[in-house]
């Protein structure tokens, strides 16, 4: 979504349902499941400039994928 003067906003959400395990040629365990959601603003610093920040975390994790992320980036537009 843009906003008046370049600002922009971002919403995301990504699922892995992964795969199903079997040991023994039969016994199967859970499936793997993990969901994460983010959000990313951007925000101009002059014409080709933006400060961007973006943060995502884990909803469900079945497996790995257990972790927030908090970015600040630099961009330059060319």
């Amino acid at each position: 979504m843009s906003f008046v003067g370049g600002v922009w906003i971002a919403a995301s959400t990504r699922q892995s349902p992964g795969g199903v395990v079997t040991v023994d040629d039969g016994d199967l365990l859970d499936p793997d499941s993990n969901n994460r959601v983010g959000f990313a603003l951007s925000i101009p610093v002059g014409r080709r400039y933006f400060i961007k920040l973006l943060d995502t975390t884990g909803v469900t994790a079945s497996v790995g994928n257990d972790y927030d992320t908090v970015e600040l980036a630099w961009q330059v537009a060319f």
